[in-house]
């Protein structure tokens, strides 16, 4: 269960079951733990899929981290786009946005010189060329250039974990540098106000217009203060002069930071405590002011994280939450009307297992929503990402997704129920009883559409 505004709301309830996807992606060039679909953007009909850990396990080592392209509408691959320097692990696309045509991709572990700056490429995916490269040679040393990416058609806004100025003088807080999307020429800069010993200033951050949400992992006030973590709202009509609307400094859970986003009068975060990591939580605030409206959680937690996310997207009213953590890191997306706070749907793979970690990375818009599952799978295809359509969900009995219901969907709902898979979970409860066997049932009774 989750728990919505004080009240338990069992997912079963959501609809009628789990919805499942339209179509299946996965990377080419399968070598290594490749990771694919640990993050994902979307623009219209074109998202971004990133594969940030291949290597070729030989000496020398040769770094096969990339991003692709794809057209959601028909899961065709635009392009597959790879650095130009492959000789040492860059972190290429680790992070990633899409406006148009254009991809930009934060490569943070990328070497200049003796620091560790990290940079960004721009590319056209369409044909596949290097449009732009930072940071520029302006004298300045970012360290983790490229960490979070985020842009619209009037902005390109990046983080770094710290930079070193013109005068050598280290920032050790990080700052957020914008940009000007078509000639990357840097516009401004925005630092946080008023605080000493800023931990992971832009950890996270999200942009709707002029408005430019951050999260930090904690901060310490000059009167010694402890905050954790810490959410602010700026406003960038004028890029070279960033104003702060508001500030959230009070523990709303404590801890680490997942997942931010902005759209329209809500905002929402994400979070867990330092207490083991033990609670994960998300919260709706007012974007006008910062102010708490609600909380979903706490979320399904596993004792060891690895993938750093809960991962959360917000298109209109319709909030995507990326759960991996359920069913034992099977994963699912929890889908929410924003306003109403009802739970519209539950996403899950039809070939879910346990640490495929589906939805770890998540984006959606309009009805179209892609979710990333990265983990290790048992058919060794090392992460894909899955894509549905809210506005035509696929038959819930059709377990072998071929259009028909028939004795191979019975068999394959016998298979996946006696190996207790979160698939044969109809009633989304993690228990594995008759009432799944009815769901199936009735589903299966009430064909396909």
């Amino acid at each position: 269960m989750v728990i919505v505004q004080g009240f338990a709301q069992s997912l079963a309830n959501a609809g009628d079951g789990p919805l499942f996807e339209t179509r299946k992606l996965v990377g080419s060039d399968e070598f290594g733990e490749s990771l694919f679909g640990s993050s994902v953007s979307i623009d219209g009909h074109q998202a971004l899929v990133n594969a940030p850990y291949w290597y070729y396990d030989i000496e020398p080592k040769i770094f096969l981290d990339s991003v692709y392209a794809y057209d959601v509408n028909t899961g065709d691959l635009i392009s597959q786009m790879i650095p130009p320097l492959r000789t040492e692990y860059i972190g290429f696309g680790f992070d990633h946005s899409i406006v148009g045509s254009t991809a930009y991709i934060g490569a943070p572990f990328e070497l200049f010189g003796k620091y560790n700056a990290g940079g960004v490429y721009a590319f056209d995916i369409q044909t596949n060329q290097i449009l732009g490269h930072l940071p520029s040679d302006d004298g300045q040393q970012y360290y983790g250039l490229g960490w979070e990416c985020t842009a619209n058609d009037s902005v390109f806004a990046t983080s770094t974990w710290q930079y070193i100025d013109k005068n050598g003088v280290i920032d050790p807080g990080g700052i957020i540098v914008l940009y000007d999307p078509k000639t990357l020429q840097e516009l401004g800069r925005i630092a946080p106000e008023g605080r000493i010993d800023y931990g992971g200033f832009g950890d996270r951050i999200a942009l709707e217009g002029t408005k430019l949400l951050t999260g930090s992992w904690d901060a310490t006030t000059p009167s010694g203060q402890r905050v954790t973590p810490v959410f602010t709202l700026f406003d960038i009509s004028d890029l070279s002069n960033p104003q702060q609307l508001w500030e959230v400094t009070e523990p709303i859970v404590g801890g680490v930071v997942y997942g931010l986003e902005i759209a329209g009068d809500y905002a929402v975060v994400s979070s867990s405590s330092f207490e083991g990591m033990s609670r994960r939580e998300v919260h709706v605030l007012n974007s006008k002011n910062g102010e708490l409206l609600y909380t979903i959680g706490p979320l399904e937690d596993l004792s060891f994280q690895f993938y750093h996310e809960i991962a959360t997207h917000l298109d209109g009213t319709i909030l995507c939450i990326g759960n991996a953590f359920a069913g034992a890191g099977a994963g699912e997306v929890l889908v929410y009307n924003i306003e109403t706070r009802e739970l519209l749907h539950t996403l899950k793979a039809s070939d879910g297992v346990r640490d495929d970690y589906f939805g770890a990375s998540v984006a959606i818009e309009g009805s179209m929503v892609v979710v990333g599952a990265p983990g290790v799978r048992g058919d060794n295809t090392f992460g894909a990402v899955y894509i549905y359509d809210l506005n035509n969900p696929v038959c819930l009995a059709d377990l072998t997704n071929d259009g028909i219901l028939d004795f191979f969907d019975i068999s394959l709902f016998i298979t996946h129920f006696a190996n207790q898979d979160p698939i044969a979970d109809f009633t989304n409860d993690t228990v594995w009883d008759f009432f799944d066997v009815s769901a199936f049932i009735s589903a299966f009774s009430a064909g396909c559409p």
